[in-house]
């Protein structure tokens, strides 16, 4: 696959303002729009702290973090039994459902297939430990800035906002052990020195 490839800002704009009105249509405290931004930022301050060879596009690595979750969105659903299937399934749904989300942007195959391949690889770092160690640094990247998401105190306070205090509870106690076992949910190092500033 080339990887010497350079996504447009107005490609990159087109994605953000399709994934922004897709997020807050859905109205998913889990998967807002806030969640993705910060998911940019640590994206963007893992970046920071790695030097890169040719080839690789920021731009390109914006658009995964601003349509990572936007499978799992738009099929949204209050009922439990649903959230869990696709929180357990996330990963075959994306491979199933994001090639047909991606044929808005008329992408360029090349850049369709790293953002494909980047969303389908990111979840489940935590707590499954499903890393991309071995995979691309696009997917690499974006599992860390979302796992990074996962333990920020805002992510928590969408969380815990009106749920038993018995739920509260065991969730704080499981959290607390992901934050001092982070290193081990994550695909680079460098995104450690990422944590110390969200």
């Amino acid at each position: 696959m080339n990887l010497s490839i350079n996504m447009d800002i107005k490609t990159l704009n087109k994605i953000k303002h399709y994934a922004k009105n897709e997020y807050n249509q859905a109205k998913d405290k889990y998967h807002d729009f806030d969640h993705i931004e910060r998911v940019v930022k640590n994206a963007l301050g893992i970046t920071d702290r790695l030097k890169f060879s040719e080839g690789f596009d920021k731009n390109l690595l914006l658009a995964a973090c601003y349509l990572h979750d936007i499978v799992i969105t738009k099929r949204n659903n209050s009922n439990f039994l649903k959230k869990f299937y696709n929180h357990i399934f996330e990963k075959l749904l994306n491979k199933k459902y994001i090639r047909k989300i991606l044929k808005n942007f008329s992408l360029p195959l090349n850049e369709e297939q790293i953002l494909a391949l980047t969303i389908i690889n990111h979840p489940h770092s935590i707590p499954y430990h499903s890393l991309n160690r071995h995979n691309d640094l696009y997917s690499k990247i974006l599992q860390d800035a979302d796992s990074l998401d996962y333990i920020s105190l805002e992510r928590t306070r969408n969380f815990i906002y009106g749920k038993r205090k018995i739920l509260i509870y065991f969730f704080n106690i499981y959290l607390t052990w992901i934050r001092k076992n982070i290193r081990h949910f994550l695909n680079i190092q460098e995104s450690l020195d990422q944590l110390k500033s969200i």
